[in-house]
């Protein structure tokens, strides 16, 4: 029953686009006949005018070649502008500033600072005073496991998330590049 409703709608749909088709061309008939015949004789005549001219220009062309007479380019048009009018002198620019800045601030200094010295070092505190001190990368990651080690040690690391951190953190660093891989 379904196979006979869709095969009845693409039927409908199919005869609804031709009947709109053949509507579409009876209108343009329609309006090709009302068009007065001047105003199409006149846009005939408009497109055989220019039509002559390009089959001239083209005849001309081969003839030159033919002839061995290098072509000759349509001259430029030039037009004249008017001339531009003349640029006047740049106006000199107010500073009012200046003479307030000087009230306010005094006179800039005649000379210019000489560099600091430097400190002597008795007078400054030791860069390692109150640090701890440095803990090797070694010990802050990972406790040390001797390489003769049990494959339970490892395995029993791996057991716990921060075991499983630092080993995700040591392939990363100590693997094969990620573009390698």
């Amino acid at each position: 029953m379904q196979v006979d409703t869709a095969l009845i709608t693409m039927v409908a749909a199919g005869i609804a686009a031709w009947m709109k088709q053949r509507g579409e061309a009876k209108k343009a008939a329609a309006r090709a006949a009302a068009q007065p015949p001047a105003a199409a004789a006149q846009a005939t005549a408009g497109e055989d005018e220019r039509t002559r001219k390009v089959q001239e220009e083209v005849r001309r062309k081969i003839a030159a070649r033919r002839a061995g007479v290098p072509p000759v380019a349509a001259s430029p048009v030039f037009r004249e502008l008017p001339p531009s009018p003349p640029l006047a002198a740049p106006r000199p620019v107010s500073r009012p500033w200046e003479g307030r800045m000087t009230e306010l601030f005094g006179a800039p200094p005649a000379k210019v600072l000489p560099p600091p010295k430097s400190i002597p070092p008795a007078i400054l505190p030791p860069i390692d005073a109150g640090l701890p001190p440095p803990i090797a990368a070694q010990e802050a990651y990972a406790p040390p496991v001797p390489s003769s080690a049990p494959a339970e040690s490892w395995l029993s690391a791996l057991r716990d998330p921060g075991g499983i951190r630092r080993a995700v953190v040591l392939r990363e660093i100590l693997g094969a590049p990620v573009g390698l891989r």
